[in-house]
C-alpha cells in the first residue's frame, strides 16, 4: 500500500502546530504596545497554550484507542483552524482582548495536543527502514514551519501596518483547514497490534521511564525557552530592530534546528540516541551562556546556533522512549508529549518571571533590557539537567 498520502499528512500535521505554537510570539510586540500586556503576561499565553496541551495529552491517552487515531486528527485540525482564526477576532468582540487572546490560545491547544500525541506514533507505525531517520525528518517539518511563519508573518507586519495584524492569524488556518481533509482518506497503520498495548501504570512503575520524562521536559523547556522569547529578546533585550531581530533570532534559530534535523535523519542509526542527546544537551548550555552575556552580535549568534544543539532533543527522545517501550503506543507517546508540553510551558514562563522578577530590583539605566538577558540565562538551566539525565542513563545501563 502508498503511504505517500498519510506522510505528507504529517508533515503538515507537524508544520501545523508550528503555526499554532509560534505566531503568538512573533506577534508579542504588537499585543505588548497594543494591549499594554506586561512580559509575564506574554510568557502566561505559552503557558495557557502548552498547559492545555498538556490536558489534552493526558486525556488523548485515554480516549485517542477508543476513537481512533484519523477521527483525532480531524478534529485535532479543525480546533486548530477555529483557534486561530479566534485569535484574530475575538480580542476585538470582548472587553478584555487579553481574555481573546487566551481563549484562541485554548482552542487551538487543544488541536495541537492532539496532533502532536497522534503525528509521531503514526508515521512511526508505517514502514520504513530507519525510524529514528523518519522521526527526524517528521520533526524537521516542524521546523520550516517555524522559518515560514517567522519570515513571513514579519515582512507582512514590515509591509502593513501592526493594525493589521489579525489578518495573519486567518491566511496560517487555512493550512490546518485543508490537511483536515488529507486525514479523512489517508491509509493510516494501527499504532500497536490489539491486545499488545501497554497501559500507564505499566509504564509509571518504571524508573527508566520517570528519567524518560525529566528528559522530554527539559527538551521542550530547551526548545521553546529560546524559541519562544527570541524575537522580543533581540529587540527590547539587545536593541535590535524588529525586522533585524526576527530574522536574526527566531527565524535562523529554526533554520539551524532544521538543519540539525535533517542531518540527523541523514546520520540515521549510526551514532547512538544517547549520544546525539549528550552532544546536544551540552552544546545547548554553551548557546544558552552566549546569548545571555555576550555582546549583541555574539548573543543574536547564540540564539540562532541553539536551534541547532536542540534540533534533535525532541525527536531523538520520541525514538529512545520508542525503544525502550516498543508496546507503548498511543499511550507512551501521550505521556512523552504530556512531559515535554509541560516544559515548553514552565520553561517560557519562568523566561517572562524571571525577567519580570529583575526588572523590579534593578536599578540600572535600562533595566529592561538586562532583565532579558537574565531571563534568558535562568533558561540554562533545563539544557544541563537533561544532560545531566543523560548521563544517569548511561551510567545506569553500564550498571
Amino acid at each position: 500500500m502508498n503511504y505517500a498520502r498519510t506522510r505528507w499528512g504529517c508533515y503538515t500535521a507537524l508544520f501545523t502546530q508550528a503555526v499554532v505554537n509560534n505566531l503568538a510570539p512573533v506577534l508579542f510586540a504588537v499585543f505588548q504596545d497594543s494591549y499594554h500586556v506586561s512580559f509575564e503576561s506574554l510568557g502566561r499565553l505559552v503557558l495557557v497554550n502548552f498547559m492545555v496541551q498538556l490536558c489534552t495529552d493526558v486525556l488523548a491517552v485515554r480516549f485517542v484507542d477508543k476513537i481512533g487515531p484519523r477521527r483525532c486528527m480531524v478534529l485535532s485540525h479543525f480546533l486548530s483552524a477555529f483557534g486561530l482564526c479566534a485569535m484574530a477576532l475575538l480580542p476585538s468582540m470582548l472587553p478584555s482582548p487579553y481574555l481573546g487572546l487566551c481563549i484562541s490560545s485554548v482552542l487551538y491547544a487543544v488541536g495541537g495536543g492532539l496532533n502532536e500525541v497522534l503525528a509521531s506514533p503514526i508515521l512511526e507505525a508505517l514502514p520504513s527502514k530507519s525510524k529514528s531517520a523518519s522521526m527526524n525528518l517528521l520533526h524537521s517539518f516542524y521546523c520550516w514551519g517555524q522559518v515560514v511563519v517567522v519570515l513571513l508573518s514579519t515582512l507582512y507586519l514590515k509591509v502593513f501596518t501592526n493594525a493589521d495584524w489579525r489578518i495573519l492569524p486567518l491566511i496560517w488556518s487555512i493550512i490546518p483547514f485543508v490537511n483536515l481533509f488529507v486525514f479523512l482518506r489517508a491509509p493510516i497503520v494501527p499504532l500497536v497490534k490489539e491486545g499488545k498495548t501497554m497501559h500507564a501504570k505499566d509504564l509509571f512503575s518504571q524508573r527508566r521511564f520517570w528519567v524518560l520524562l525529566v528528559i522530554m521536559l527539559c527538551a521542550g523547556a530547551s526548545e521553546l525557552c529560546m524559541a519562544q522569547w527570541a524575537s522580543l529578546f533581540a529587540q527590547k533585550g539587545l536593541g535590535v530592530d524588529k525586522f533585524i531581530g526576527d530574522l536574526a533570532g527566531p527565524c535562523l534559530f529554526a533554520v539551524f534546528m532544521g538543519i540539525g534535523r535533517v542531518g540527523a535523519s541523514l546520520i540515521g542509526e549510526r551514532v547512538k540516541t544517547q549520544t546525539q542527546l549528550l552532544v546536544s544537551a551540552s552544546a545547548c548550555v554553551v548557546c544558552y551562556l552566549v546569548a545571555a552575556l555576550a555582546s549583541p552580535v555574539f548573543a543574536l549568534l547564540g540564539c540562532a546556533f541553539c536551534g541547532v544543539t536542540v534540533a534533535v532533543l525532541w525527536p531523538a527522545t520520541y525514538s529512545f522512549g520508542s525503544r525502550c517501550f516498543p508496546q507503548g503506543g498511543a499511550v507512551l507517546f501521550g505521556l512523552m508529549a504530556m512531559a515535554g508540553d509541560m516544559g515548553c510551558s514552565l520553561g517560557p514562563w519562568l523566561t517572562g518571571f524571571v525577567s519580570d522578577m529583575a526588572q523590579s530590583v534593578l536599578t540600572v539605566a535600562d533595566p529592561q533590557q538586562l532583565a532579558l538577558r537574565i531571563g534568558i540565562l535562568a533558561g540554562v538551566i533545563f539544557p544541563f539537567v537533561l544532560a545531566v539525565c543523560l548521563l544517569f542513563t548511561r551510567k545506569a545501563k553500564k550498571e
